[in-house]
């Protein structure tokens, strides 16, 4: 007996290790499929889906068998290493289905359903042997651990709870341990590995139980070992047969007991997806928000088949018992919906005390998840050993009630996650999906428990009031989610919002609701995607992600389009990758293109491009020339047939997962082979909130698939491009200032200040003769590794303009390297010494705007004095010496030094006299001076240059009330409102304005109007 034991505890300690493999293989099969079918949420949930039928199939197949042999533990160190030997040769069966994939994708072209087809196919013939195997695993040993009927409950339950624990473990190491450490291969290499020890180790100890079984060899030995057996037989036998057979339920009732657990594992997994995708909005999308959150949901299922498993064999009535479980999820799901609804307030918190230390703030963002959905979580992992309990009659046939109970489970969990995914969420909105879990948990529970042959019917009803109170009274007055604050991308500017509080004396919500109001907000399939206005600018945000704005963004929108356009002679065939607020692909079409191909993973983005950023991308959606294709834009460049002359790549932000699929090795050459002989390619990354090394290691690896490279600044320290060419990168002079001369390509470039040979040529920043000194040592970047993915939200926090900065100034190159056709003599002389002296003074904005972010104003000050020298007619060097003066003057201000404080401005109004704010300071001085005509003048020119600056409207304000002019002072003070939504005042402007409108009585609105 001490023997049995001992092997029983091996036994078990060996499925936890299964667990582990199992969750990991499932991680990493997502990122391998990935490559053949795209990172969209249908494929993604075509791989779950597959996944979770081979479960299921497994599960049920081995539940049937099982029963029939003596030899559960060989049976499992047979499937555990069919499971690992396969396993190993997953990546090689992807690799075979590509060529497949890629006859399909050309042959369907636009038809989604053929495409889902085919992506069903290609997962199915990958994923259903190992999937199904793994599925057998569970009924298999429940056969080998359940040998009395009182005991079920505990050794199916706690099997397991320890293979959900394993799974826990498996989902924590690969996303945290095995795959930044090994890569993708090497991860798949260790969970084989654990398969097949599991393997070895259950075959030898089913070799020695044999052995052991086999032991007595004379006569009276024998004997006296059939006496025991036959003993142990009857003792077991007794043990089967559920206490008061009469009142145990009947087949109809187990029959609905299997339906309801199937719709159960429906609701769980529409509870699920639906807590990922609000849990992306408060923790964000990285790979380890990921994992997180999954480990979070998995631990609590792991712990409530560990509790349950422990009292349900002595509980009664398991009809009653599953009933309640049922109605406690329910209830428990809805009370956590207000909780999530104010997370992201909290998460400011979190990201404000435990930012500066990765771990920190993973295990604080773990805590908080973990926290807010344990209760439901552990209801839903106590269902399975009850329901299992409740469907066995007799421990004989526990193999194929546990496969039954599984299977049905199983396939209600992957009609909930398609439900979930594609149908509630788009339908209903998260928390309208969330409501539709919610009833069917409490109405099956209330079914459950009302349909009891042994409870008491003071307990019916309880059952049946509780349940109706949750559905009738707590569900309707659950309040609804605020889309400002769901929205308000907590995880990335939590620090943002911190410091605005704290400066503001405001608190952190009241801050957050500031920041614009919302003119669109949808739940898709995959994405939140919310329009915010702030004044007269235009935000759209994925996931609370600002990925486009009417403001501070254009400049860099258009460049993506023009940068690597104006690189190539004569465009036919265009592909832009994400089309967002569709800024870029309007750009692109300024040029005489023949067809513009836009491959877009979100269609929401399509609507929201149209409705609300039309007027900024030339309205490009009506231009016949452009395709739009709903596609993972790395599956459309491995597998589409087409050439492009240009291609322009728009997602940055590797830190979110799927997105350094675009910046791998493998990647650069799909991008390469899809080029045309002379092609293009440009892409687009961020250098904020980005390491050093993660930077060089981007360039490095792109350098190494094009010969011809160049880095081209879009914003300084903040927006970059890559460019590689397919041939010698030439930048043609003539033709450069031919289409900056072209009423639509110069218009265009106008609008974002580039308006001369020199404006585009300072945007260079190097290419591949001083690159290699750039990059030195770093490492290549490829698909196995995807080291930019883990190593990418380490520096989300990360203030880096600086750093980035100072890596380039080295090695910044001479723009004319790349320029070709310039005049001839002297003209040609005084062009490229033009050309330098405009490189020269970049070189010197960066080092300034690197100074500047240290806080030293003076050695700042100093680079832009230099880069003033070098080239004077560089805008953005005036403006950042503007900017610098005016910091410096608000900084006197402060401190009363007035007149100090008006010098500075006047010499950033001198400076750079086409900026609003030098004018707008200068008037404020002015008047606190008591110099009021100097200030009207200021303040109006200020409003000259940009009528909807918010401050000069404020300031305004102030000088019509110096001067008693009421209706004036009213009128500057709306304007500052409808410009300054996110202003710390707003609250007692919109008191003010209040106060002048009772003042002047009925007669204002029309006097204002005159005005």
């Amino acid at each position: 007996m001490r023997r049995e034991t001992r092997h029983l505890s091996t036994v078990a300690l060996l499925f936890f290790m299964s667990g582990i493999a199992g969750l990991t293989y499932e991680v990493v099969w997502a990122r391998l499929l990935e490559r053949v079918m795209g990172a969209s949420v249908y494929s993604i949930t075509t791989v779950l889906t597959v996944f979770m039928a081979g479960l299921a199939l497994g599960s049920f197949v081995a539940g049937k068998v099982i029963d029939r042999r003596s030899d559960p533990l060989r049976i499992y160190g047979i499937l555990e290493g069919a499971i690992g030997i396969y396993c190993l040769l997953v990546p090689a069966i992807i690799t075979a289905t590509i060529p497949l994939y890629r006859a399909a994708y050309q042959s369907a072209g636009a038809s989604f359903q053929a495409l889902s087809i085919v992506r069903f196919t290609i997962s199915a013939l990958v994923l259903i042997v190992p999937t199904t195997l793994m599925g057998a695993t569970l009924p298999v040993l429940s056969k080998y651990f359940t040998t009395r009927y009182d005991h079920l409950g505990r050794s199916v339950g706690q099997l397991y709870a320890l293979n959900t624990f394993g799974a826990v473990a498996g989902s924590f190491l690969a996303g945290f341990v095995l795959m930044p450490l090994l890569g993708i291969m090497g991860t798949i290499v260790v969970a084989a590995a654990v398969n097949l020890i599991v393997a070895s180790i259950v075959v030898f100890l089913h070799r020695r139980e044999r052995r052991s079984s086999a032991a007595p060899a004379t006569a009276g030995g024998k004997k006296r070992q059939k006496e025991r057996r036959a003993k142990k037989a009857r003792a077991e036998l007794a043990g089967s047969a559920p206490a008061g057979r009469d009142s145990a339920p009947s087949d109809r009732v187990l029959a609905f007991v299997l339906v309801a657990f199937a719709l159960s594992g429906f609701a769980a997994m529409v509870y699920q997806v639906s807590w990922m995708r609000t849990l992306s909005l408060v923790v964000g999308s990285s790979v380890y928000a990921v994992s997180i959150t999954l480990v979070a949901y998995i631990l609590g299922l792991a712990l409530g088949a560990q509790v349950f498993s422990r009292i349900v064999d002595r509980n009664r009535d398991l009809l009653l018992t599953l009933g309640g479980l049922e109605i406690a999820i329910g209830a428990a799901a809805l009370a956590v919906v207000p909780i999530l609804g104010r997370l992201p307030v909290v998460m400011v918190g979190v990201i404000e005390n435990y930012s500066a230390s990765f771990g920190a703030l993973m295990t604080a963002q773990f805590m908080l998840v973990f926290l807010v959905i344990l209760a439901p979580t552990i209801l839903l992992g106590g269902v399975f050993p009850t329901v299992v309990k409740l469907f066995t009659k007799r421990v004989e046939t526990v193999g194929r009630s546990v496969g039954d109970v599984y299977a049905a489970n199983t396939v209600g969990a992957i009609a909930g996650s398609f439900a979930g995914g594609f149908l509630l969420i788009p339908w209903l909105g998260i928390q309208g999906s969330i409501a539709v879990a919610v009833t069917v948990n409490v109405a099956l529970g209330a079914a459950l428990a009302l349909g009891s042959p042994v409870a008491a019917r003071v307990r019916k009803v309880v059952a049946g009031v509780i349940a109706a109170g949750v559905l009738l009274f707590f569900l309707p007055l659950t309040p609804d989610w605020d889309p400002v604050i769901m929205s308000s991308g907590a995880y990335l500017y939590g620090d943002m919002y911190a410091r605005q509080a704290q400066s503001w004396h405001m608190s952190r919500e009241e801050v957050i609701r500031l920041f614009g109001k919302i003119l669109y907000h949808e739940e898709g399939v995959a994405t939140t995607v919310t329009v915010r206005q702030a004044g007269s600018e235009i935000y759209l945000q994925a996931n609370g992600k600002t990925e486009a704005s009417t403001g501070p963004d254009m400049k860099t929108q258009k460049l993506l389009a023009h940068v690597p356009m104006m690189l190539h002679p004569d465009p036919e065939n265009v592909l832009v990758i994400g089309l967002a607020s569709g800024v870029t692909v309007g750009a692109a079409q300024t040029y005489p293109i023949a067809q513009i191909d836009c491959v877009e993973i979100a269609p929401a983005m399509i609507d929201v491009a149209d409705r609300f950023f039309g007027d900024v991308n030339g309205r490009c959606l009506e231009d016949p020339r452009l395709n739009i294709i709903i596609e993972d834009g790395r599956n459309h460049v491995a597998f589409t047939s087409t050439k492009y002359d240009v291609m322009i790549s728009q997602p940055s932000n590797p830190w979110i997962a799927g997105i350094s699929n675009l910046f791998t090795l493998e990647f650069f050459e799909l991008a390469r082979d899809s080029l045309r002989p002379g092609g293009v390619v440009g892409l687009w990354f961020q250098a904020y909130s980005m390491s050093a090394d993660d930077l060089r290691m981007v360039v490095r690896t792109f350098a190494e698939v094009f010969e011809h490279v160049s880095i081209w600044e879009l914003d300084p320290g903040v927006d970059y491009m890559l460019v590689g060419t397919v041939g010698e990168m030439r930048l043609d002079y003539g033709l450069l200032r031919e289409r900056l001369a072209d009423s639509s390509i110069g218009a265009d470039l106008a609008s974002i200040g580039v308006e001369s040979p020199l404006d585009y040529a300072g945007l260079f920043v190097l290419n591949e003769n001083t690159l290699p000194a750039y990059v030195g040592g770093a490492p290549i970047h490829t698909d196995n590794g995807l080291a930019l993915e883990f190593s990418a939200p380490k520096s989300m926090y990360r203030h880096s303009l600086g750093e980035q900065l100072l890596a380039f100034a080295p090695h910044r190159g001479d723009p004319t390297s790349i320029v070709t056709d310039l005049p001839e003599g002297e003209e040609g002389e005084t062009v490229r010494a033009a050309f330098r002296s405009r490189s020269l003074a970049r070189a010197q904005l960066a080092v300034g705007l690197a100074h500047e972010e240290a806080g030293d104003e003076d050695g700042a000050l100093a680079a832009y004095e230099r880069a003033r020298e070098a080239s004077p007619g560089e805008p953005e060097v005036a403006s950042a010496i503007a900017r610098l003066l005016c910091q410096k003057g608000a900084g006197a201000a402060r401190e009363n030094r007035t007149e100090e404080a008006t010098a500075y401005y006047l010499a950033a109004a001198e400076a750079a006299p086409s900026l609003p704010q030098p004018h707008c300071l200068l008037g404020a001085s002015y008047l606190r001076l008591g110099r009021v005509d100097e200030a009207r003048d200021e303040l109006a020119r200020a409003l000259e240059i940009d009528p909807d600056y918010a401050d000069a409207h404020f300031n305004m304000a102030l000088l019509y009330e110096r001067l008693g002019m009421a209706h004036e002072r009213l009128a500057a003070l709306e304007r500052y409102l409808e410009n300054a939504p996110t202003a710390s005042n707003v609250d007692r402007v919109r008191a003010e304005i209040a106060r002048l409108e009772s003042q002047l009585g009925p007669d204002a609105s029309r006097e204002k109007g005159r005005r």
